[in-house]
């Protein structure tokens, strides 16, 4: 455990309309119940209380879908869903023994719930006090741009320092394995650091080189942030992604946040389980679905090799209505600050399952291109929508099309080919229950997409990422896809047994690179 941190996991107590009703574990998710408040009584060490030149803060990892949080009868901070939320403490409203409360909304939020699918309420990540001095590293950002032989980068890192706007700190690259120093500079709040790196080793899915960037202020309490970065050049040529000058072919499933054993609060040990496996069966990219996932989860599949996309948990939703796009778009920032370092990053994508929005998606691509210069963005659209699609993309600048596809015949999926050519299309959703268990038929499906990711044809897509990764409990679905409660799309059942069409998508992946 961190010594600067104190955390607020264990049993707390669920009241509704003032009487405690139960206690649930944090953290962890609960059936929505509408409303409700939790409590938990936590200590504050005698140092920490005793010290003036420190700063005592609240931080929330993610909620469901918003909370207030009260500490010692005070209102300290309102959290929206999913992402990391950070509050500071007024001095002196700690003591030595304290009680935490927090008023949760859950599905009657205007965003956050997401329509159609499984929902949990709750505080569903890590929840904790943290400590840090006067002056202390707020945030930073990596950014290394390859040459066009990939043999040099150019780095610069800005940094975010609270408390001092004159502050300068030192940055340290170094490699993973090993240690040893690669570059050192220094930055200042109003400078970046700049420097260069010769021959870098490339990360990839097949070879995920991975470096430790450490930046600490220069001061006397050394504050210090550290994450593991990585090198790769992403481009498009047309049609085509090209990773570090070799064609790139996103060979991609979608995942869930959820697991049908932790809900949406599964362990570290079992996120790395589970893209292992994805790993293994050949796939070299996934989409999370629907709702940025925990911080861990991009993090693990930058460790592995795989590529990730990301999206803002608009799902189903009034891209035009204020009440949506507002708390969407502060999500959205969000999460691309929280993991616009992390090398697996491959795109963030700006809505799921929406109709087309050129207002909407011309503001998100602004705030993903002010966080993170050089990024990709697409989304993943089903509305059928052509040419409304096709203006959006077109006055947002969106990287590519991410277009949803449920068909039993090739040829359905060919006609959005040949709709969206002037940049590279994924197939951001495809399968479901109309291929699940059918082997001729999903295998039909999958022929056609190795011969359409050939080079050499015209009508061709960059990529597809298969609906959905494992079953999954929902009791909310009535038709084809769903048995006794649960989504039977997946390519592992309810117990995490592999089925029959997971090797016929390994296949797929396997023939896409032969």
């Amino acid at each position: 455990m961190d010594e600067n941190r104190i955390y607020l996991h264990g049993i707390w107590t669920r009241s509704i309309g003032g009487r405690v009703i139960d206690t649930v574990q944090v953290p962890s998710g609960y059936p929505p119940v509408g409303e409700c408040d939790l409590a938990y009584t936590f200590v504050i060490p005698e140092e920490w209380l005793s010290d003036n030149n420190r700063r005592l803060f609240l931080c929330v990892e993610g909620v469901l879908a918003s909370g207030a949080f009260t500490i010692n009868g005070v209102l300290v901070g309102t959290a929206g869903p999913w992402i990391p939320y950070r509050f500071e403490l007024p001095k002196g409203l700690l003591a030595a023994r304290n009680e935490i409360n927090v008023h949760i909304h859950d599905i009657t939020d205007e965003f956050g719930p997401t329509p159609g699918r499984r929902f949990d309420a709750g505080i569903i990540r890590d929840i904790y006090i943290e400590s840090r001095p006067q002056v202390y590293l707020e945030d930073f950002h990596f950014r290394a741009v390859l040459d066009e032989a990939c043999s040099k980068a150019t780095c610069t890192v800005a940094i975010e320092v609270c408390g001092n706007d004159d502050a300068t700190a030192t940055v340290m690259l170094a490699e993973k394995d090993g240690g040893r120093v690669i570059a050192k500079a220094s930055a200042s709040s109003r400078a970046p650091a700049v420097f260069e790196v010769d021959r870098p080793g490339l990360w990839s899915p097949a070879s995920p080189r991975l470096y430790r960037i450490t930046v600490t202020l220069d001061d006397e309490d050394k504050d210090s942030l550290t994450e593991l970065v990585g090198f790769r050049r992403i481009d498009v040529r047309g049609q085509d992604f090209y990773l570090n000058n070799q064609r790139l072919i996103l060979k991609g499933v979608c995942r869930h946040e959820f697991t049908s054993a932790s809900g949406y609060s599964p362990s570290y040990e079992e996120v790395r389980y589970e893209l292992s496996l994805i790993k293994h069966a050949g796939f070299n990219y996934i989409r999370l679905v629907h709702s940025p996932q925990a911080a861990c989860v991009c993090r693990i599949a930058a460790e592995l090799g795989i590529l990730v996309s990301e999206e803002p948990g608009t799902c189903f939703h009034d891209l035009g209505d204020e009440k949506i796009y507002t708390p969407a778009l502060k999500c959205l920032q969000g999460m691309v600050k929280r993991d616009r370092n992390v090398p697996s990053i491959f795109a963030w994508l700006i809505y799921n399952e929406c109709n087309p929005n050129t207002e909407y998606a011309v503001r998100a691509a602004k705030i993903c291109r002010q966080l993170d210069s050089g990024c990709r963005l697409g989304m993943a659209d089903c509305s059928g929508r052509d040419d409304d699609i096709k203006e959006m993309v077109s006055a947002a600048d969106l990287t590519f099309y991410g277009i949803n596809v449920y068909a039993f015949t090739p040829a359905q999926y060919v006609c959005k080919m040949e709709v969206f050519r002037d940049r590279p299309l994924v197939i951001t959703e495809w399968g479901g229950y109309l291929l699940q268990g059918n082997p001729r038929l999903l295998k039909t499906v999958c022929d056609s997409f190795v011969r359409h990711t050939r080079e050499h044809e015209q009508l061709r897509i960059a990529g597809c990422s298969f609906w959905v990764w494992a079953d999954y409990e929902e009791h909310s679905r009535v038709d084809g896809a769903a048995l006794r409660g649960w989504t039977v799309e997946g390519l592992l059942d309810e117990k995490g047994e592999p089925k029959q069409d997971l090797l016929t998508l390994s296949m797929m992946c396997f023939d896409m690179d032969h």
